[in-house]
């Protein structure tokens, strides 16, 4: 399983579509490149979230649906998850007063 904000706020807030394609081009097939990037721009309407979600995507969240499918196909039983609750607690008590405001960590891995 993993979460919908599975990766935690980094850098600067303030991404440009033209960082967001830089992203997109490590991450993403050419090919598959204008089709992704409109996905993400019609879900999100900051170029920070879409980025924060990309690669949260790319680095879980699709690996986890690829092994879900394939221990499927084997015949495992399989119980996923995604968790999509961002908590109600301060979360300066578990990682201190230097991180980024609660607002933007979403429902973040380890929530």
């Amino acid at each position: 399983g993993f979460t919908r904000d599975e990766s935690a706020p980094s850098g600067n807030q303030d991404v440009t579509e033209v960082e967001f394609d830089q992203v997109l081009q490590h991450q993403v097939p050419k090919l598959l490149q204008a089709q992704v990037k409109a996905e993400y721009r019609a879900q999100y309407s900051e170029w920070f979230w879409a980025a924060q979600h990309l690669k949260a995507d790319v680095s879980v969240a699709c690996p986890t649906r690829r092994f879900v499918r394939a221990a499927v196909s084997a015949g495992a039983p399989v119980f996923a998850y995604k968790f999509s609750r961002q908590p109600d607690f301060d979360i300066r008590v578990m990682y201190g007063s230097h991180i980024p405001p609660r607002q933007q960590w979403g429902a973040f891995h380890g929530a």
